[in-house]
């Protein structure tokens, strides 16, 4: 069976689009319905947001809308009905000699190759004589029409199975946290008593004073520096930094202990990890030390995790929300015996290691389906077996 390669713009009718006046643009459904860019994209067929009264240029029901501007560049969807389309958007129409929805998978395969030639470009685009010298291989009609059929089949059965494997990652990622609420928040029935978090614990709040806070003068020595964004982390220990200070900055800042339990009380105020590693750390964070006999840290970490949206609640609502130490102190926790406190922070530390275990699983599915439709496309379009 011959294939052989054209151009684009020699099977299909290319439409650029062109932005009308911004005055004749509406929310009140009066005129025709305009597209401007991805930004009303939908899985499939766009939902228009605004309409114009001074249609410019149009796409025809069953048209590939094509993203020919800015970091979209690419993107398609299929027009449902006639459209105007800004200048953001092209339509291509195939003629007698193509099928659209072949041409929408082949598109799918260059568009790599036009993004590749679009990058270092301050603003990408593609112009509607380099869109209609794309190159695309073509078989025969009936050829295209049956690969077209035979790739929705195929591809609407991997989002079958994506979507399968989305709803129980979803499901799984809640599953550790709601055993572990139900645990802290349920287990103990009133029998546990109540305390301060300064009752048993000691908490101390991070330093690090310079200003500018990015001087280099304090960096890149050998002594870690971890910030808000490094305490949450997957199995509640923190084990990565980004920063180092040295000599200059541990005197201007505090190390704390591999261990202690750190909270954050600015940004994402109420995120808790344990320190896997000594670290300074700055005064948006809080180490927290458990009393000898009182507290156990891990068994603080999952108290404190069970109360972060009460946490977050507590901090004053402004545009850069923190949580005063004074507040932190107050928050309320049960704690058993401290036998049980150990005990009890081993049995969670078990179930949320296997849960992640259930999560990685599924994350390896997942991403192993999501790779199918460029595995599927490739099958086709390969050039060593056109």
């Amino acid at each position: 069976m011959k294939w052989e390669t054209r151009a684009l713009g020699d099977v299909c009718e290319i439409v650029m689009g062109q932005s009308p006046d911004g005055h004749t643009y509406n929310a009140k459904h009066d005129g025709v319905p305009l597209l401007n860019g991805p930004t009303e994209f939908g899985p499939q067929h766009p939902t228009a947001k605004q309409w114009t009264t001074a249609p410019t240029k149009f796409c025809l029901e069953g048209d590939i809308l094509y993203c020919v501007r800015g970091a979209t560049l690419g993107r398609m969807n299929v027009a449902d009905q006639p459209y105007c389309m800004g200048r953001g958007l092209a339509a291509i129409r195939a003629s007698t000699r193509a099928d659209t929805g072949y041409v929408w998978f082949a598109l799918r395969t260059v568009t790599a190759k036009v993004l590749e030639e679009s990058a270092g470009s301050t603003f990408p685009s593609i112009t509607g004589e380099k869109l209609a010298s794309v190159a695309i291989s073509l078989p025969p009609l009936p050829e295209q029409r049956r690969i077209a059929a035979r790739l929705r089949e195929q591809l609407a059965e991997v989002e079958k199975a994506r979507e399968a494997l989305q709803s129980q990652l979803e499901a799984a990622e809640k599953l550790a946290s709601a055993a572990i609420s139900e645990i802290m928040e349920h287990t103990h029935d009133g029998a546990w008593k109540a305390h301060a978090l300064e009752e048993c614990a000691h908490m101390s709040r991070g330093r690090f004073s310079p200003r500018p806070r990015n001087d280099p003068r304090f960096y890149g020595g050998e002594y870690p520096f971890i910030q808000t964004g490094d305490v949450a982390t997957i199995d509640g220990v923190i084990k990565r930094h980004k920063q180092t200070l040295n000599e200059d900055g541990l005197r201007v800042s505090k190390l704390f202990k591999a261990g202690t339990l750190v909270i954050s009380i600015a940004a994402n105020i109420g995120s808790v990890g344990i320190l896997g590693f000594d670290a300074c750390m700055p005064d948006s964070l809080v180490g927290i030390e458990g009393l000898e006999g009182k507290a156990d840290n891990r068994f603080l970490f999952y108290c404190l995790t069970t109360k972060r949206r009460e946490i977050q609640a507590m901090a004053p609502q402004m545009a850069q929300a923190n949580l005063s130490l004074a507040l932190l102190r107050s928050v309320r926790i049960h704690l058993p015996s401290i036998s049980d406190q150990l005990r009890i922070a081993t049995t969670l530390d078990a179930l949320r290691a296997s849960n992640q275990i259930l999560i990685n699983e599924i994350r390896a599915r997942l991403e192993t389906v999501e790779k199918l439709p460029a595995a599927l496309l490739w099958e086709v379009f390969n050039p060593a077996t056109l």
